[in-house]
Parts: structure tokens; sequence; C-alpha cells
């Protein structure tokens, strides 16, 4: 969240347009394990998702010291929907998955104009 308020405050200071975004993954989608490609170990699972929350508690803290920048975050964390077959692991998607955050990002560049 320090990095995305300090890219935050560099993008302001050049006039430019900026955006948080919290990314989906497998666990935040509630996508199916079993159709992973690649495997993933029962830790890493229990870290994501005591990890999001984490991520969200501290935007909203910097939300409170700076609100111009709360508007520049997006969760994007449920975008994939837990049917899709998208994640080759927990945090990577193939073409399709890809496809989804870009038509996600252009809809919220085109909200925030």
């Amino acid at each position: 969240v320090n990095n995305w308020y300090s890219a935050f405050l560099i993008s302001k200071s050049y006039n430019s347009k900026f955006y948080a975004v919290l990314q989906p993954n497998i666990f935040s989608s509630q996508g199916d394990l079993d159709k992973l490609i690649l495997p993933i170990k029962i830790n890493e699972i229990n870290e994501y998702k005591k990890l999001y929350p984490l991520i969200i508690e501290e935007v909203q803290k910097k939300c409170l010291i700076d609100e111009s920048f709360c508007s520049t975050f997006v969760d994007g964390s449920k975008w994939i929907e837990s049917h899709s077959n998208v994640f080759i692991d927990e945090v990577h998607l193939n073409q399709k998955g890809n496809s989804i955050i870009v038509d996600n990002l252009e809809r919220i560049q085109k909200l925030k104009r």
C-alpha cells in the first residue's frame, strides 16, 4: 500500500492518472483449485486468505490521511467469476483471464474520466 501511495504521489506531481488495483487471485475469486496447471501449497492458501483483508484495511487507513488516494484504489479481487477456468496458479492468469482484467481496467478508466 505504501508503494501504491508513493506511485500515486509521483503520478499526481506529474498530473498523471494512477490506479492502485488489487488484482484477483484464485482465492478471492473462489476458483477451482483442482483445475490449476501448477500445484499450490496449503500454506500459500492460508497466506492469501489473510493478506487481502489486511491490504484493504491498510488502504482504508491511507484514505483517512489522503482522501484523494482513495479514489485511485480499485478492488479487482472479485473480477474473476468462480466458475471461470482462467488461473494457471494462485495468481497468474491464462489469456482469457488477462482479457477479463483488461476489460475491467478499460471499464474503470471510462468511469473515472
